[in-house]
């Protein structure tokens, strides 16, 4: 009697279908570009007219490039459990609603407590630094409501605590998610990836809204897509993986975006 045949799996098809490890990288990259924002703020609160605080303000001045790649990070982290296994959200979009929710609110919410505790205590008065923005002309209750729904982006994302806008960026973006995997699995990862992009910067342009971000669901897009291009089992892929050095390109990349940065940085002799 004939045994029926063995199926052959792939060490990259076993690795994609079983319980992956934990890539700690990605949690040092969005660590080192959380710490750059945080450095980035301390830095814009300096009054001191000296040398070293000329110097830091030259190498601090990107922090919105590091929110972008915080941006992008986190695209790919969450495209990256869904490549590994069988392109579709674990639990449907209501789960992962409740984990983004459980993992982003409670820290969220308690900043913004901290924050109104502060102002209405001791940092309520006007200062010399950025801080200015977040208790000019007081804080009224629509800034309040505005932040506990999460619509500060796009009402005003200044008051009470100016950095709070990226918190409910991304937050908007976790509701596109569950989109763009369904149109990963349907249109294909590089046509959404494409599409999304174009919508993000139409969406920039003809707004002419900067302070609501559209460019980061183009990010966000681009971050999903590196999930997919790092990680799926398309046999495209898997010989571009083996052909190309995607570190060298990364490195390439990092270095051209640095160099186009310095390049449209404001020049200050002075600090404002």
């Amino acid at each position: 009697m004939n045994s029926a045949p063995t199926e052959v799996i792939s060490p990259e098809s076993a690795t994609l279908n079983t319980t992956a490890p934990r890539l700690e990288f990605l949690d040092g990259l969005r660590g080192a570009a959380a710490l750059y924002v945080v450095l980035h703020h301390i830095e814009r609160h300096l009054t001191i007219d000296s040398r070293p605080v000329r110097i830091a303000s030259g190498l601090l001045y990107f922090g919105h490039y590091a929110v972008s790649a915080f941006i992008v990070l986190s695209g790919f982290c969450l495209m990256l459990p869904i490549v590994r296994g069988d392109g579709r959200l674990r639990g449907g979009a209501g789960r992962f609603f409740q984990r983004r929710a459980r993992r982003i609110l409670p820290p969220y919410f308690l900043a913004l407590l901290l924050s109104l505790l502060l102002i209405a205590s001791v940092i309520g008065a006007p200062t010399e630094t950025w801080w200015r923005f977040s208790i000019d002309g007081g804080v009224t209750r629509s800034d309040i409501i505005s932040h506990l729904l999460l619509l500060q982006d796009y009402l005003g994302g200044t008051k009470i605590n100016y950095v709070f806008w990226s918190v409910a960026t991304e937050w908007h973006l976790y509701f596109l998610f569950p989109l763009i995997v369904w149109t990963f699995r349907r249109a294909g990862a590089g046509r959404t990836a494409l599409a999304t992009v174009c919508i993000s910067f139409v969406a920039t342009v003809f707004t002419l809204r900067r302070d609501w971000h559209f460019e980061m669901l183009g990010q966000f897009a681009l971050g999903a897509y590196g999930a997919h291009i790092a990680f799926t089992s398309d046999a495209f892929w898997v010989r571009q993986r083996e052909l190309i050095s995607f570190a060298r390109v990364a490195i390439f990349g990092l270095l051209g975006m640095a160099a186009l940065g310095f390049a449209g940085r404001p020049l200050r002799t002075r600090r404002s």
